[in-house]
């Protein structure tokens, strides 16, 4: 049985700036004395308000860095993934959580917000355009590889890991250590951020001096000979270290979509310009609805079964899982 875990207003404290109360260790199972991953840990639901919306109405400010600007609101998102994804256990995405979207859960049809509108019809994202903002889409493209990383790396399911997250300067911090890990497996990863609004200096505790790098930037690495030694991150900044390069994520940028498919609308057969090791492809209502194990660039996928509508295709190409809407005519 797994149950519900509710961190909505800690992350939503940290996401907007705020420290004395934004300590959200308690999503590890091993902080509650669980002895199994047992709980669906969430900083968004149905019954909270949106983190984005509260970021942009309330959220913290020092000099010309403010989390109420919408492009460093959706930063913040990312930082907070960071400190989300990696921690060990099952999680859960409330929609449109990945594209940072900000309207009120008392949103109303005429533009304001009530009590009284709490269970009304909200606004569609992809209607909005949140996926044609690139801001926006950083956030989903983000998410994405860190979900690809604690799906593929195993040192993302370990039971040893801590996290250090009641600093009342902002700065939180997480470590994980496979104890399993041979050869070239990663043994220890380090997560940094800073969740001030003011540059930190922080001390990252490395587990053993050597080379780090980067696990979302193939082109940061760094040579530890202190392990005590300070690194100075910016507001909102953030950093994933490993004591070994990881296969997951090859490059430093990964497009929301760097695959296209083809003609869009389609009738009878799609194409996509590059090849996918496996689609999978999902009805409006997130019904799964077509698979395939591999697709080859410019090679047909048959889609006449299916019926008039809009698709989501989720396709892995080097690991890492995407997605694209198409329409079937």
């Amino acid at each position: 049985m797994l149950v519900w875990s509710n961190h909505v207003f800690n992350y939503n404290e940290a996401t907007m700036g705020y420290n004395g109360n934004s300590d959200f260790s308690w999503i590890s199972y091993i902080n509650r004395g669980w002895d199994t991953p047992s709980s669906v840990g969430y900083m968004e639901s149905h019954d909270e308000e949106r983190l984005n919306f509260k970021n942009q109405e309330f959220g913290n400010a020092s000099g010309d860095y403010s989390t109420k600007d919408l492009g460093t609101a959706l930063d913040r998102l990312e930082l907070a993934g960071a400190f989300y994804f990696t921690v060990p256990g099952p999680r859960m995405i409330w929609q449109f959580g990945e594209l940072g979207y900000d309207y009120s859960i008392n949103y109303c049809a005429d533009g304001s917000n009530s009590d009284s509108c709490r269970t009304d019809p909200k606004p569609i994202a992809f209607e909005e355009g949140y996926d044609q903002n690139s801001d926006r889409t950083d956030v989903y493209t983000q998410w994405s590889r860190l979900i690809a990383l604690n799906q593929n790396e195993s040192i993302f399911n370990t039971s040893n890991f801590t996290i250090d997250a009641s600093n009342a300067n902002g700065v939180k911090r997480i470590q994980l250590t496979d104890d399993d890990a041979t050869g070239d497996e990663i043994q220890y990863v380090t997560i940094i951020g800073n969740f001030d609004v003011v540059a930190q200096d922080v001390t990252p505790g490395f587990q053993t001096t050597g080379t780090w790098y980067n696990m979302l930037d193939s082109t940061d690495t760094i040579e530890v000979n202190d392990t005590e030694a300070v690194i100075t991150l910016a507001p909102g900044e953030y950093k994933l270290y490993s004591s070994s390069v990881q296969t997951t994520l090859s490059t430093s940028e990964t497009s929301q979509t760097t695959f296209t498919a083809f003609p869009n609308p389609a009738q009878n057969e799609l194409y996509t310009n590059a090849t996918l090791e496996q689609v999978t492809v999902f009805d409006i209502t997130g019904k799964q609805v077509l698979q395939q194990e591999r697709l080859e660039a410019n090679t047909p996928l048959t889609i006449a079964g299916l019926p008039a509508g809009l698709y989501i295709m989720k396709a892995t190409r080097q690991g890492v899982p995407q997605h694209i809407k198409f329409v079937k005519q």
